[in-house]
Order: structure tokens, then C-alpha cells, then sequence
């Protein structure tokens, strides 16, 4: 199965993908409405904070203390801009109040001083294109009590400039009722209601029959609009709400909601579905208060909010599969973006927040007054006497993304958070240019768009005047709460909430000394996950984005950045505030080295490090760095002087691939080199000033030379003289070299590439090499770059027939290669070299005469995971021999066998011991000093531990899977698994052996074998001990399987090993002693049993005479006399004499007389103990025998 290599570039897309995946699932809410769905806020993480208090203009402030029916007052806000206005009679005046209340800060408009007696409604609108107002940033639509009156409007930095339309051009009659609801869509259609019906305002070039500017009503059939002035019919329309994302428009009445799709180029609009509340059944009460568009940045899925009078909420989508006829809900989320809006569904409905207890007791009969809705944040308004209280709810984004990471079923939840306030009459989310919340590219909420915007603020438009609100981020809420440590029940409430890795994302945002604290209570790979979310999320408004876009005025195409700059500079602001804080706290950036966290226990992402993520960081801080300098240096104008397919790479790059993609990064040096030809010599040295200050890891001053550089190889390229072309070839590769400090590794290759295109591989050779020496402690690139040299002798063709040392001839680039990294001192290079001898089995040439460094070049390097490693050693061995230094080329196997890795077993390891004994005994030949006797002996001592090990292993490895498993699990042992791959992956000392693997086991055979090498002069009794263990395991044998066998088995295999080289080992007194006992007490009947096994090891029949006398003179153990063992032990000597006498070989060992008097003794202890005629017999004929063999000894 093929796996994706993971990158630094691939861990951000990885947490941009995780975030878009989770932002498009929200608002999905969960069928278990037992769960908790609303959670009060804590005091310490309130939603919203009074930045400040604009107070409202002094004369208006006097006419809202004494409005009376001669005066009209109205206020309101605007959207697209920061503007609010407020009407006094036929007095419109628009506020700029982040400018104060002065005078200078309104703009004022009297509609029409002579006709117009007060002012019902205003809107502001964006304009359509090629009108008659297009030159005004917006269209304001003021409703009097006798017109509807169009004005051009712009917000400049001068103040509020008024288009003046006084001509009934710019006026459109209306029912003179009530007008609500003023909108407009993006591309200049406006739509409001006017006496209960859905009108839109068309404003256009006059026509034979219509008005410029006129109402056109889209509620109504052309005949319902006939029968409405017979009738007096009305829809009851109330509001009317546009999503442009969608191009829907929906509008409310008390009781019905009906959705539009809005047709292109001003066509019709098509109506899409009518929802009821009096026929539905899902639990909306109430009537309908307000709507709401829901944007496609804040859920995919749901496209309408619905609010009630009794404060339920109703989420409706449009989307829905027509099958027969029935209707059934999209849920394929990822097809919401290209899907046409085809019906009005509702699917969910959320019970209102609970009040207080505080509230509940006091509050009126009175109900809402407002509902306001901004992108997740909902405001409820309910009027308690002269002032408000406020019920904020917006999504607890950290839960459900916590439930997300967990494959949990998402269940909506919100924060709370109820207050009383002034008396308000308008609620307004304050623009930021630098973050639209309606943007269509990408989809995003609190916890994610902190990363990279500001705070959201909103105004409440009140009778104090504008108030701003800060809606606080949790990164707010957690930079106020870890300043008081971070040890304490509010903390730990904000990481249940959130989890551990936004807790640590959000620490690394906010980048000071408690969030450095903080970050200490989290392990590694908490941070690490934190630190990738926190780069990615600051990251996500540029990955993957294109760096430039194409644009149209009229029939000019012009390239402009994609993302503003301002936004551009809001994110460098973010990343290089994140560098400084790794820059003042390294230890964050190299913990799991400090914590020694196993490398085996993270996983490959965060093996890469938070260090690895830090390079990312700062190569893409540099990298938009590197746009926004290009922009100052005019880049519009400047790609436009590069070449085309330069320009295509270009113009299709995104910001990522700045840093991932060298043809992208080459094509924009490109633009550097393009603006380094056409600019003076001080412009040039002022752009390597900028670009070294601002944009280090992608330029610096001296890569001047280098895009020098890049001119003379171009020179060389649209030359055809070849003299011309070597001249700039070598001009270029001086100036390379030059500024080869600061080249690239990538640069480097590149370059090396373009000159072995020109078959100049001096130039590649003598590049790389002093690349090379610039890099001694930048041990991998400058591996790589030796690696790259190697390369280029391979394609100059330096090894095609080998290097023969015999001739002491080298291929002159080869040559020169070598001359030119003996001058530099670089034996890397020349070890590299070998390396190509290594790689064609051949280095053995370098042998004799010894090549320069080659003893280091083969043991360099003591890492012995590595098989190269071993391989290089093994050849050090071979070095070592044909010098007759035998001793280390020992000393070498031995070490290779005591400390190779995992990936050697136990059976090589014994390998390399026997090939160190066999130097040993080599050396030996040479000298017979008593240092090289001990040495010998060291190898073999550890040769026979190495070989007991071995045997250990094969006796386990031979158990019984399940009846090892259970004593294991009985006595703590273990797994026979765990147990085999101990043994097998190193060498133990004795100690480790006997008390780790034999006595565990009960091993007693190796126990003896151990005590046979390691002490030199065992005591007896100690050698008795342990065969005492060893006959009684083979007796639980024997009991097991109802056979002798295994004591058989067990007496063999000890006596062919222990004699006669070693009879101290083989006690037989003792051995005969305790199997007798064992078969006289089993009634084992067979004579001569226990000879017949002793025989099997080679043990003469005078040594088993000679003990079993011994043992039956000694009388050691008295059971073995009594009747039973008196007549086992005679047995056995009537057999061994029966036995002796046949034997060829042994025939004249036996003392005849000595024997025929034992005989006759006893017999008479036969007789005596009624031992049984057979074995008086049986001796009788042992007397024959024996007769006969002595007359035959004495003729």
C-alpha cells in the first residue's frame, strides 16, 4: 500500500482541510434534545466589552428629549460602511462617527423643504453598473410621506458627498403607506416592502411607457395586483432579506416566510417555496418577528433564520432533491457551493434561550422588541421600561470542534449571556475592511478567524450615542484568564471547552510571557498539534490562494494581487509576532528533544517538529514578505516584462508554492532579475537592502551577484560562439561563487544543472565543492551536496570504466576534483568518493597502498543500526588482516557483536564471536605472548556465554506456545514472544542470564554450563545442588509423560558434554544415587537401565563399576538399602560385569581377582537378604565370565 510522505507543507494543508471540513457541518443539531444547548457564559469570558462611548451630537440629543408630533425622528444604521443617520422632519443627516460629533462629522440632506413634510425610511444600496449615478459609491434611497427620492452617495475622505438627483428622474411614486425594509443586492437591484407587498425599484433609462424611476410590485400576479385596488388584498409583507452568495431573496410576513431566486441580468424573480407557521408542526410558536440571511461562509447547509415572537428560532435550507413527489434534504455538503437554490425547507428549530431567575421574577408581560442577527452572533431585545435587556447567544465553537476531532455526532450549542442595557434603537456589526464575514472564498467562525482578523466589533446606536462593542474572541478570553496563572477552575473550564490543542493554538497567538508559562503544562505533542493549528489558521486566508489575478476595465486586462494588501500586511503583522515568540522562547521549538519523548511514540507529522514548522513559518513570512516589496517596486508593470510562460507560471502561482515549488520560486526571482535590468544601480542596491531586511530566507544583498549571474548564463545561452559562451560561463561561476553563502540548496542543484547542460562540469564540480565547504556543520545539505558531485562525475562519466589504482590514472575531471578537495580539506568529499569504491564492491584496491584516510573512511562511524556501518567495519576487519593487525580486527568483531542493532540476531552475533576467536587463534600464530593467550581466551569465554544464550533461546523457542503463556502469566513473566526478542536482540553477561532466562525458567542445565565457564574451581556441592534440580525436572518429565525417556535424555546429552573433558560437572555418586531412588520407588524393572543410558555418553564400564561400588559401599542415602534398592543396585553391577566381559575394547580393564572376591561377597549379601535366586544367579554366571577371562589373561 502506497503512503503519502508527510511534509511541513502538507501538515498545514492537513489542519486547513480539518477546519473546512468542520466549518461545513455546522449548525447541525443533534436529534438528542436532552443535550445541554445553552451554557452560560463565566464572568471571566463575557462575549461582549465597551470599547467606547461616542456620544450622540448635542442638538440631536435635545430632540429625542423633546420629540413631539411635530417632529419626526429616526435613526438607523447603513450597511456596506461605517455610516449612521439619523432623520429629523424631511432632515436627513449621516453620521461619520468615528470621526466624533462635531459638526464636520455629518453630512445633511434636506429632501424636499417644500413637498416632503417628514422622512419614513431610508436605505443604502450599492449601484447598478452603467447608470446614470454609477459614479457615487452607493445609492441612498430616502421614503418621505409624499415620494421614494434616489441620491448618489460617496464616503470620502474629505466627509459625505450628496449626489444630487432633484429632477423626477430620480423620483418614484409609492401607496403612501408604510415602506420597510430597504435592500439592495450586489449588482445594483434594490427590492423593499411598500404597503405589505414586495416591490422593487427600478431606476433606468426612460422609455416610451415607463417612468425612469419607478416601483414594480413582485409579490402579486398581474391579475392579483388588479384585484388588489377592487379587493384592498395584501400580502402583509413585512421584511425582506438578500443573499447575494446565493442570489436569494426571501421576505416575512407575521405568519409566512417566501424565498426567490433572484434570475440574472434583472430578470423575474422565481419563487422557490412558501413556508406557513399555521401549517407547520414543528414547534415554531409565536409569529414571525424578523429574518435573517444566514451566509454561505457561516454554513453551507442552511441559507434562512427565522425569529419568532416568543423567541424560537427557525434555520431553513434550500436545498432539496426532488424525488416523485416528495422532498428530501441534501446532505452532501461539498455540493452546497454549485447547487441552485430549489426550495424553502425548514429543518431545525431552536428552543429560546432560558432567562435567569433574577429576570424571570421581574420581567414584564412585555415581549421582544428586536431581533438582530450577525454571523452566528444573535441579539433578542426585550424593553423593560425605559432601557433594554439584551440576551447575546452566539455558537460555542470549541465544543463542537472538539466533538468534530472525535468523530462525534455535532450537537448545536451555544454560549449565553444576558445583561440590561440603555434604551437602544439600532444594533450594527461595524465593517472591517480587512475581514468580510460575506466573503464567498472561504467559510469561517470565531474560533478560526481569530487567527487572522481583528476582533469583530459591533455599534449599539442608543440615546447615550454610538457604542462600540468589542466582541471578544476566545483567544480574548484566554490572554485575560492565564494572566492570573493558569492553575485555577476558570482555566480549567476553558480548556474542557476548547480542548487541549486550541487551548495551546491560541496560546501560541498570543505570543507573551503568560502564554509561554502556559504552554509548559501541555506535552509535546499537544504543542505540536497547537503550533500547526495556530500557522495554518494564520496561514489559511493565502494557502493555497493565487498570489495575482487578472482584471478587466472595458478592454484592458490587467494582473492586481488577489489578496489586499492591507490583509497581506495583517498576516505578516501575525507570523512575525509568532517567530519572535519562538525566537525568545527555543526550547519550544526542540521539546520533545529536551522531554526525550520517544521518536516511536509520535507520529511522522509531529516527528517533523514544531521546529520543522517554525522553517515553514518563516520561509512563507518571507515569502509574502517578498510580494508585498514587489508590489512597492511597481509589479503590474514589472510582469509585463517577462517572458510568457514566465508570466503563466506567475500569474498561476499561490502563495504556497513560493516555498514548495522551485519553479515557481525561480519564476519569481525572475521578476527580482526583471526589475534589477531596468532599474538604476541605487535602485538595485536599495531592492538588496529590502530584500535582505524583510525577506532574508528568499533574498539577500549579495544574491545580487547571484541574479548577475543568472545574466551572464543567460549571455552564455543566446551565444553561439563558443569562446563568447566559456567567457560567461566562467564569469557566471565566479560570480556564483561568490555568493554561494547565501545560494540555496535548490539554487545550488539548479545551477549545477544548467552547467551540466553545457557539459561544464569543471564549473558544476568546483560549485558544489565549495558549497560543500561552506556547510561543515550543516551536516545534511552537506551531505547531499557531496552526494550532487558525485552525481556529476557519474554523468562526466568519471566512473563508466572504474578507478584503477594499479595505474594510478584518473579521469582528468575526476582528477581535478580530487586536487581541488584535497586544497580544501575535505575529507567528506574524498570519503564520498570511496563511497562509489563502497558502492561497486571494489574498495579493497584502496588497501594496498593504503589510500589517504581511508582507516578513518571505514570507521568513521561507530552506528552500528546502520548495515553500511557494519559493512565498512567488516571491510576494516579485511584492512586489518592483510596488515596482520589480527588483534583489532578481533577487537572489531567482538564489538560489532556485542553492539549491533535490532536488526542483527543472535545467531550473527555468534557469527562475528567465532570470527573474533579465529583472529585471536591468527594472532596466536604470530605470537604466543601471555597477553594474546588472554585475549584468545576473553573471545572464547565469551564465545561459549554467547553459544549457553543461544541454546537458551532454542529451548524456549521449543516450548509449548500455551503452557509457557500460562507460567509466564502465573509467575510474571513475560510473553514467549517478549522473552525470544530479548534474547535475540543483544548479549547478556551471566549475571543477566542466570537471573533473567535460566532461573525463571528453570534452565539447570545451562545453569551448569554457566558455572562450568565462569567459575574456575565450583565448589562440589554447589555442582550437586544443581543436579539435584536437574534429575527432579526430568523426573516431572518423566511423571508427565509416564516414560523415563526425558531422564535418559537429560543424562546423555550432559555426559557426552562433560565427559571426561570435565568430570567435575558430571557428579555420577550423586546422578546414580538420585535416579536410582526415583525408579526403586517406581518399581522400575529393568536391570542395567541406568548403565544402558550412562553407556550412550561414552562412560566406560570401569568408571560405572567403580561408582555403583562406591555407592553401594558409602551407603550415602539408606533407602537405597534396603531389600528394593539393594537388589536395583546388584542388578545394575551383575549387568555391568555381564556387559564388560563381552566388550572387546574394555574386555582387559576388569581386575579378575579384585572382581571374583566382590562377587562372592556378594552373594552372600544376596543370600543373606533373600534378594532372589535369578540375581544369585545372575552373579554365578558374572563369576563364569570372569573365570574364564582370567585363565585367558594368564595363558
Amino acid at each position: 500500500m502506497a503512503t503519502t510522505t508527510v511534509t511541513k507543507e502538507s501538515i498545514i494543508s492537513n489542519k486547513v482541510n480539518t477546519d473546512n471540513k468542520y466549518l461545513t457541518s455546522l449548525f447541525r443539531q443533534s436529534s438528542d434534545r436532552t443535550q445541554e444547548r445553552y451554557k452560560p457564559v463565566m464572568q471571566e469570558t463575557l462575549p461582549l466589552k465597551e470599547e467606547k462611548i461616542i456620544l450622540i451630537p448635542s442638538r440631536l440629543r435635545e430632540l429625542l428629549a423633546n420629540t413631539s408630533d411635530e417632529i419626526v425622528v429616526k435613526l438607523g444604521c447603513f450597511p456596506y460602511t461605517n455610516l449612521v443617520y439619523f432623520t429629523v422632519n424631511d432632515n436627513l443627516f449621516i453620521w461619520e462617527y468615528e470621526k466624533g460629533n462635531d459638526e464636520n462629522a455629518i453630512g445633511h440632506i434636506d429632501v424636499h423643504p417644500l413637498q416632503d413634510l417628514y422622512i419614513k425610511c431610508v436605505g443604502l444600496v450599492k449601484p447598478r453598473a452603467g447608470r446614470f449615478i454609477d459614479n457615487a459609491q452607493y445609492v441612498l434611497v430616502i421614503v418621505t410621506d409624499k415620494a421614494i427620492h434616489i441620491f448618489g452617495l460617496s464616503n470620502t475622505p474629505t466627509g459625505i458627498v450628496f449626489h444630487d438627483m432633484s429632477s423626477d428622474r430620480y423620483r418614484a411614486n409609492y401607496s403612501k403607506k408604510t415602506v420597510e425594509s430597504i435592500i439592495g443586492t450586489d449588482d445594483g437591484r434594490i427590492f423593499l416592502i411598500d404597503a405589505g407587498e414586495l416591490c422593487e425599484l427600478v431606476y433606468e433609462d426612460e422609455g416610451w411607457f415607463s417612468h425612469p424611476c419607478r416601483l414594480e410590485i413582485r409579490s402579486l400576479s398581474t391579475l392579483d395586483q388588479q384585484l388588489r385596488f377592487i379587493s384592498n388584498y395584501s400580502s402583509r409583507l413585512r421584511s425582506v432579506v438578500v443573499d447575494d452568495a446565493r442570489n436569494l431573496l426571501s421576505v416575512m410576513s407575521d405568519h409566512h416566510i417566501e424565498s426567490f431566486l433572484i434570475m440574472k441580468n434583472g430578470g423575474p424573480l422565481k419563487s422557490l417555496g412558501k413556508w406557513s407557521i399555521n401549517d407547520d408542526k414543528s414547534g415554531l410558536k409565536g409569529t414571525i418577528t424578523s429574518i435573517h440571511s444566514i451566509h454561505v461562509t457561516e454554513s453551507s447547509f442552511y441559507c434562512l433564520l427565522a425569529v419568532t415572537s416568543t423567541g424560537h428560532r427557525g434555520y431553513f435550507t434550500c436545498y432539496s432533491i426532488n424525488r416523485g413527489y416528495n422532498w428530501s434534504v441534501v446532505t452532501d455538503t461539498t455540493s452546497y457551493r454549485n447547487t441552485e437554490p430549489n426550495c424553502l425547507i425548514l429543518y431545525e428549530v431552536h428552543e429560546p434561550p432560558p432567562q435567569p431567575q433574577s429576570q424571570v421574577a421581574q420581567q414584564t408581560n412585555s415581549g421582544f422588541s428586536m431581533f438582530k442577527y450577525f454571523h452566528g452572533v444573535f441579539f433578542a431585545l426585550k424593553r423593560e421600561g425605559a432601557s433594554h435587556v439584551v440576551t447575546t447567544t452566539q455558537p460555542n465553537y470549541g465544543a463542537m470542534f472538539m466533538r468534530f476531532i472525535q468523530s462525534q455526532e455535532l450537537i448545536f450549542s451555544e454560549h449565553i449571556f444576558t445583561f440590561p442595557y440603555h434604551n437602544i434603537y439600532e444594533i450594527q456589526e461595524i465593517r472591517n475592511p480587512l475581514h468580510d464575514p460575506k466573503v464567498f472564498e472561504e467559510y469561517s467562525n470565531d474560533l478560526i478567524d481569530q487567527f487572522y482578523a481583528p476582533p469583530r466589533k459591533f455599534l449599539v446606536y442608543s440615546h447615550h450615542g454610538i457604542i462600540m462593542l468589542n466582541k471578544l474572541r476566545p483567544v480574548d478570553h484566554l490572554e485575560n484568564i492565564i494572566k492570573r496563572g493558569f492553575q485555577n477552575e476558570v482555566s480549567k473550564a476553558f480548556v474542557e471547552n476548547y480542548g487541549q490543542e486550541q487551548t495551546c493554538a491560541m496560546c501560541f497567538l498570543i505570543a507573551n510571557e503568560e502564554s509561554y508559562a502556559t504552554l509548559k503544562y501541555f506535552q509535546y505533542s499537544i504543542l505540536f498539534e497547537g503550533f500547526a493549528f495556530c500557522l495554518a489558521r494564520i496561514l489559511r486566508p493565502v494557502w493555497r490562494q493565487k498570489i495575482l489575478k487578472l482584471r478587466s476595465t472595458g478592454a484592458i486586462t490587467y494582473v492586481d494581487t488577489n489578496i489586499p494588501e492591507p490583509k497581506l500586511q495583517y498576516i505578516i503583522k501575525k507570523l512575525l509576532n509568532l517567530k519572535k515568540f519562538c525566537d525568545k522562547h527555543p526550547d519550544l521549538k526542540t521539546l520533545h528533544h529536551v522531554e526525550n519523548t520517544s521518536s516511536s511514540s509520535l507520529t511522522s507529522a509531529q516527528a517533523i517538529g514544531i521546529g520543522g514548522l517554525y522553517d515553514a513559518l518563516v520561509r512563507m513570512a518571507d515569502a509574502i514578505s517578498f510580494i508585498i516589496l514587489m508590489l512597492e517596486y511597481n509589479l503590474p508593470e514589472t510582469i509585463a516584462r517577462v517572458d510568457p510562460s514566465t508570466k503563466q507560471t506567475i500569474v498561476n502561482s499561490n502563495f504556497d508554492q513560493l516555498v514548495t515549488d522551485p519553479s515557481v520560486r525561480s519564476s519569481w526571482h525572475d521578476v527580482v532579475l526583471a526589475i534589477i535590468r531596468k532599474e538604476t544601480t541605487p535602485r538595485v542596491e536599495n531592492l538588496s537592502r529590502n530584500l535582505e531586511a524583510r525577506c532574508p530566507t528568499f533574498c539577500n544583498a549579495i544574491e545580487v551577484k547571484l541574479y548577475q549571474g543568472y545574466e551572464a548564463l543567460q549571455k552564455a545561452k543566446k551565444n553561439e560562439d563558443e569562446h563568447t559562451t566559456n567567457e560567461a560561463l566562467r564569469s557566471s561561476l565566479k560570480l556564483f561563487t561568490e555568493s554561494i553563502n547565501t545560494m540555496t540548496y535548490g539554487t545550488l542543484i539548479n545551477l549545477c544543472n544548467e552547467y551540466k547542460n553545457f557539459k561544464f562540469y569543471e564549473g558544476a564540480v568546483e560549485l558544489l565543492l565549495k558549497a560543500a565547504h561552506t556547510m561543515e556543520h550543516v551536516t545534511d545539505k552537506r551531505k547531499s551536496i557531496l552526494d550532487s558531485v558525485i552525481d556529476t562525475l557519474r554523468d562526466a562519466g568519471v566512473f563508466n570504466d572504474g578507478v584503477h589504482r594499479q595505474t594510478r590514472t584518473f579521469n582528468p575531471v575526476l582528477h581535478k576534483a580530487l586536487e581541488l578537495g584535497l586544497t580544501l580539506k575535505d575529507i567528506d568529499f574524498l570519503f564520498t568518493v570511496y563511497d562509489e569504491f563502497l558502492l561497486a564492491d571494489s574498495i579493497s584496491q584502496l588497501f594496498d597502498p593504503a589510500a589517504p584516510y581511508i582507516e578513518g573512511y571505514l570507521t568513521d562511524s561507530k552506528d552500528l543500526s546502520s548495515p553500511e556501518v557494519r559493512k565498512k567495519l567488516d571491510l576494516y576487519c579485511d584492512f586489518c588482516v592483510k596488515r596482520h593487525e589480527y588483534l583489532k580486527a578481533a577487537d572489531v568483531k567482538d564489538y560489532i557483536a556485542q553492539n549491533a542493532g535490532d536488526d542483527v540476531d543472535l545467531q550473527e552475533r555468534l557469527n562475528y564471536l567465532s570470527h573474533a576467536v579465529g583472529q585471536a587463534e591468527s594472532a596466536k600464530e604470530f605470537s604466543e605472548s601471555a597477553k594474546v593467550i588472554e585475549i584468545l581466551n576473553k573471545y572464547r569465554n565469551k564465545m561459549k556465554i554467547a553459544q549457553i544464550q543461544f541454546e537458551i533461546y532454542l529451548e524456549i523457542s521449543s516450548m509449548n506456545d500455551n503452557v509457557f503463556n500460562n507460567f509466564a502469566k502465573l509467575h510474571g513473566i513475560p510473553s514467549k514472544a517478549e522473552v525470544l526478542a530479548l534474547l535475540n536482540q543483544k548479549l547478556y553477561d551471566p549475571p543477566i542470564l542466570l537471573n533473567d532466562f535460566i532461573q525463571p525458567f528453570n534452565l539447570f542445565e545451562k545453569k551448569l554450563a554457566l558455572l562450568q565457564i565462569v567459575e574456575d574451581a565450583p565448589y562440589s556441592t554447589e555442582i550437586a545442588n544443581v543436579w539435584d534440580d536437574i534429575i527432579q525436572k526430568a523426573i516431572e518429565r518423566c511423571e508427565d509423560t509416564g516414560s523415563i525417556q526425558p531422564i535418559a535424555d537429560t543424562l546423555v546429552s550432559a555426559g557426552r558434554k562433560y565427559y571426561p573433558s570435565d568430570v567435575r560437572m558430571l557428579p555420577l555418586d550423586k546422578i546414580i544415587i538420585l535416579v536410582s531412588k526415583y525408579l526403586i520407588n517406581r518399581r522400575f524393572n529393568d536391570p542395567g537401565v541406568i548403565t544402558r543410558i550412562l553407556r550412550q555418553a561414552n562412560i566406560n564400564y570401569a568408571v560405572l563399576f567403580e561408582t555403583f561400588k562406591r555407592v553401594l559401599n558409602n551407603r550415602s542415602d539408606e533407602s537405597l538399602y534396603i531389600r528394593d534398592g539393594l537388589r536395583f543396585l546388584f542388578q545394575e553391577l551383575s549387568y555391568i560385569l555381564n556387559e564388560w566381559v563381552k566388550s572387546s575394547e574394555e574386555l582387559y580393564d576388569i581386575d579378575t581377582n579384585n572382581v571374583l572376591d566382590l562377587i562372592d561377597r556378594w552373594v552372600g549379601v544376596v543370600d543373606s537378604s533373600k534378594l532372589g535366586k535369578e540375581l544369585k544367579e545372575d552373579f554365578m554366571e558374572n563369576r563364569r565370565n570372569v573365570e574364564i577371562l582370567k585363565r585367558r589373561k594368564n595363558e
